[in-house]
């Protein structure tokens, strides 16, 4: 698993116009100009996220002529989501954390907590 490749997935989807084109590009592949037409973005501020989004691997492109189109790649976001998934699973607790965390629930100097009782 790879963590940055992971970070830059969750940057994604961490700016509102982004997550817009993305899911303008899971439906269909659009060109800049049909980007522009559908968000009210400008050309410069969706190339800019396009960048980003290309670079993580999110969004491919292809050429057509003068225009280059965008689509979402598939395969690359389940991937991504699936390296996610198991980043925050129960199971990705490291042995030293899992250590802590089971002394501290079994801890009885622990008797009271800001947050309820569980």
């Amino acid at each position: 698993m790879n963590l940055v490749r992971i970070i830059e997935f969750a940057k994604c989807f961490s700016n509102e116009s982004r997550l817009q084109l993305i899911q303008l590009l899971a439906e269909r592949e659009l060109c800049v100009c049909e980007l522009e037409s559908l968000t009210g973005l400008n050309q410069a501020n969706i190339s800019q996220h396009l960048r980003l989004l290309y670079s993580s691997g999110l969004v491919e492109k292809r050429r057509d002529g003068q225009l280059i189109y965008y689509k979402l790649s598939w395969n690359i976001f389940e991937k991504c989501l699936g390296e996610l998934k198991l980043l925050v699973s129960p199971s990705s607790i490291s042995n030293e954390m899992r250590i802590k965390l089971d002394s501290l629930l079994k801890d009885e100097n622990v008797t009271e907590c800001k947050c309820q009782k569980r």
